[in-house]
Order: structure tokens, then sequence, then C-alpha cells
């Protein structure tokens, strides 16, 4: 199998688009299930939710990328550190005005 392209998706995305498979226990492989089950346990919201989260992030703080505001959004942190972290694993350099903005717009209703 060849890979035409790769795009980052969240992990509600990703429980979405794997539940319309219809995976059954009986034709799927073991990496599909275990794919499923992870995304069950994970997944903390639904894709619409995730989706809105993500482009708020974007337009919001002019340093995140696609990639970054997507992982944001499945970790959901509560704390500077976790999203101070989360942003230096992709060399994203943000300030503490930045930071409070994020954990914000993840923990609005």
């Amino acid at each position: 199998m060849d890979i035409k392209s790769s795009e980052p998706v969240s992990i509600a995305f990703a429980k979405k688009y794997l539940s319309k498979l219809k995976l059954k226990e009986e034709t799927a492989t073991y990496e599909q299930m275990q794919a499923v089950e992870y995304l069950d346990k994970f997944a903390k919201m639904d894709v619409k939710k995730a989706d809105k989260l993500i482009k708020k992030l974007i337009e919001e703080v002019p340093n995140l990328d696609k990639e970054t505001a997507i992982k944001l959004v499945d970790i959901l942190p509560t704390k500077p550190e976790t999203v101070r972290a989360i942003c230096a694993m992709n060399k994203l350099n943000i300030d503490d005005l930045e930071l409070e903005n994020i954990i914000k717009i993840l923990h609005s209703k």
C-alpha cells in the first residue's frame, strides 16, 4: 500500500471514521480492534466540538499550527506546564498570555 498523503486528525475524527467502517470483530484485524478500543477510551468529545476547538485555537493563537492544536484538543491539558511541553515538542515558543488563552479556549463551555 502506498501512502499518497498524510494529514493529522483528532482522536474524535479517527473514532468517527472508524465507526463508519462498522468493524466487526470477526472481520477486523487485531490492529483495527486495538485502534477502536483506544479511540473509545480516549476520545473526550465528538468530532464537531473537536473541530470547533481546533479552529478557534488556530485563529486566536497565531503561533499555533494545526498539528499542535489537534494534540492540545486530544489531551485537553489543564496545567500550563503541560501546554508548554506539548508546544515545545513541536518547537513552538508561546508566551504566558498565549498559554492562558489556550487553556481558557480548551475549557470553555
